[in-house]
């Protein structure tokens, strides 16, 4: 009796690892493919209520072709001023001192 007891948990146990062998292997599924996103359409940065304005007036600043200021400050400083206005703007100004 030993012995057959002893036979058939040897087949049962060779059926096992024969039956795991054989199995097909399980992968992981691949994770689900997802259409390629849209690129978002980029807005333009907003532009500043005052920038808008400033602009206006460098524009009707340009056909007038100069600007003129009303002025107390000393001679070099309205000279530094009116040099530096040129170099960004590209406007001469002049000064009414009083």
């Amino acid at each position: 009796m030993k012995q057959r007891i002893y036979k058939l948990t040897c087949m049962v146990i060779g059926l096992l690892i024969l039956v795991t062998a054989c199995a097909p292997k399980s992968t992981p599924a691949p994770p689900p493919t997802q259409p390629p996103s849209q690129p978002r359409a980029t807005l333009p940065p907003a532009v500043p209520a005052w920038q808008t304005k400033w602009d206006g007036i460098v524009a009707e600043a340009k056909k007038e072709g100069m600007v003129v200021l009303y002025s107390t400050a000393a001679a070099d400083v309205r000279t530094d001023l009116a040099e530096a206005f040129k170099s960004k703007y590209g406007i001469n100004m002049d000064f009414v001192t009083g």
